[in-house]
Protein backbone atom coordinates (compact mmCIF):
# COMPACT_ATOMS: atom_id res chain seq x y z
CA UNK A 1 0.00 0.00 0.00
CA UNK A 2 1.01 3.29 -1.15
CA UNK A 3 2.15 6.32 1.85
CA UNK A 4 0.00 9.29 1.47
CA UNK A 5 0.42 12.83 2.78
CA UNK A 6 4.52 12.21 3.02
CA UNK A 7 4.53 16.39 2.75
CA UNK A 8 3.91 18.38 5.34
CA UNK A 9 2.60 21.95 5.32
CA UNK A 10 6.12 22.98 7.20
CA UNK A 11 7.96 20.95 5.15
CA UNK A 12 6.39 22.71 1.84
CA UNK A 13 7.11 26.16 3.39
CA UNK A 14 10.73 25.51 3.72
CA UNK A 15 12.81 26.49 0.88
CA UNK A 16 13.38 22.96 -0.76
CA UNK A 17 16.09 22.42 -3.28
CA UNK A 18 14.42 22.12 -7.27
CA UNK A 19 13.14 18.87 -8.09
CA UNK A 20 9.96 16.82 -7.48
CA UNK A 21 8.93 15.55 -3.95
CA UNK A 22 6.47 12.75 -4.25
CA UNK A 23 3.32 12.81 -1.51
CA UNK A 24 1.78 9.67 -2.37
CA UNK A 25 -0.59 7.91 -5.12
CA UNK A 26 1.07 9.67 -8.09
CA UNK A 27 0.84 13.36 -6.79
CA UNK A 28 4.22 15.13 -6.80
CA UNK A 29 5.30 18.78 -5.64
CA UNK A 30 7.29 20.11 -8.83
CA UNK A 31 9.94 22.89 -7.22
CA UNK A 32 11.95 25.04 -9.88
CA UNK A 33 14.47 27.49 -9.42
CA UNK A 34 13.15 30.85 -8.08
CA UNK A 35 11.15 28.58 -5.21
CA UNK A 36 8.17 28.43 -7.52
CA UNK A 37 5.95 25.06 -6.63
CA UNK A 38 3.21 23.50 -8.54
CA UNK A 39 1.54 20.28 -8.28
CA UNK A 40 1.63 17.12 -10.79
CA UNK A 41 -0.17 13.87 -11.29
CA UNK A 42 2.03 10.73 -12.82
CA UNK A 43 0.27 7.42 -13.97
CA UNK A 44 0.78 5.54 -16.97
CA UNK A 45 -1.55 5.10 -19.18
CA UNK A 46 -0.54 1.53 -21.96
CA UNK A 47 2.90 1.49 -20.24
CA UNK A 48 3.91 4.98 -21.36
CA UNK A 49 4.65 7.94 -18.16
CA UNK A 50 1.72 10.86 -18.29
CA UNK A 51 2.08 14.12 -16.29
CA UNK A 52 -0.74 16.15 -15.71
CA UNK A 53 -0.19 19.46 -14.41
CA UNK A 54 -2.45 20.69 -11.54
CA UNK A 55 -2.10 23.61 -11.45
CA UNK A 56 0.94 26.21 -8.83
CA UNK A 57 0.84 25.45 -5.16
CA UNK A 58 -0.75 28.42 -3.63
CA UNK A 59 1.00 29.90 -0.06
CA UNK A 60 -1.37 31.48 2.24
CA UNK A 61 0.06 33.38 4.73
Amino acid sequence: MARIRVLTALKIRQNLKPGMYADGLGLYLNVRSGNSKSWIFRYRIRGRLRDMGLGRFHTSR
